[in-house]
């Protein structure tokens, strides 16, 4: 066999590489702080899988609860009761989101937005803020 350089192979008379007798030194092991750092990043991928998960359950169960002297909206994380003595009740209506361009959830300024579901604060694109849960845009009060 003849060594090619010193490079701890050596090439064998039918061409092959084989391996010489090779030293190891071992490395000192990695402190506690990736496996810290590892623990934190898993806990928080958990955290917001369950969300997802609460989030997408919550929009195929939210509900309107009227009793008493105010409304309960049940959902996601944005579902609150709200006094009747708050609300505009002499304007409320069923419309169509489609149609009322002004009433539309413009942008989300905390809550959740999914396709076909949208909860939590909202700026609507006539510039008021409201609290919204939309489960479907046709018919909305």
């Amino acid at each position: 066999m003849l060594d090619h350089g010193g490079t701890g192979f050596a090439r064998s008379a039918t061409g092959g590489v084989e391996s010489s007798a090779m030293d190891v030194f071992p490395i000192t092991p990695a402190g506690a702080r990736p496996l810290v750092f590892l623990a934190i990043v898993g806990g928080v991928l958990l955290l917001v899988l369950f969300l997802l998960t609460y989030s997408a359950y919550s929009s195929r169960n939210a509900r309107v609860e009227v009793g008493g002297e105010s409304i309960r909206l049940v959902g996601d994380l944005w579902g609150r009761e709200v006094p009747l003595t708050a609300l505009r009740l002499a304007e409320a209506r069923v419309i169509r989101l489609s149609r009322e361009r002004d009433l539309q959830p413009h942008r989300r300024t905390m809550g959740t937005g999914l396709p076909g579901y949208s909860a939590g604060w909202f700026k609507l694109r006539s510039g008021e803020k409201a609290l919204v849960c939309v489960t479907h845009g046709d018919k909305v009060v």
